[in-house]
């Protein structure tokens, strides 16, 4: 569970990191949760966390509705969205994020570290 915190906190400072190196360019970026989405995330889990997993389900919602904000902001006019740039969205919406470790020293962070990283794939 802790790896899966850590991956989601570094789409936010990836987004943010993205904003600010493509800053004065036409290029926008949004990150976003989905929501609690019944996929089989969680299948292979074992003991107290199956458990949860198993009793959390019936309250999941629909991989369509998921993809709602997806969706959305795939599909919006730039215009109706562009003073959003950077930001983190939640049905659909702007959604305040409170995670103390978004900091623009962590923001920085992970995008040199992204550049170290990439140089393995290009």
């Amino acid at each position: 569970m802790q790896a899966y915190g850590d991956g989601k906190l570094a789409n936010i400072l990836f987004t943010k990191g993205l904003v600010a190196h493509t800053k004065g360019t036409s290029i926008t970026a949004y990150a976003l949760h989905p929501g609690v989405v019944k996929t089989r995330f969680g299948h292979d889990m074992n003991g107290f966390l199956k458990i949860i997993f198993t009793l959390a389900r019936p309250f999941m919602i629909s991989p369509e509705k998921g993809a709602a904000t997806s969706i959305y902001l795939a599909t919006t006019a730039i215009e109706n969205i562009k003073s959003e740039n950077g930001a983190y969205f939640e049905k659909s919406k702007p959604a305040a994020t409170s995670n103390k470790d978004i900091t623009p020293e962590n923001v920085n962070k992970l995008w040199e570290k992204s550049l170290a990283a990439a140089k393995y794939f290009i």
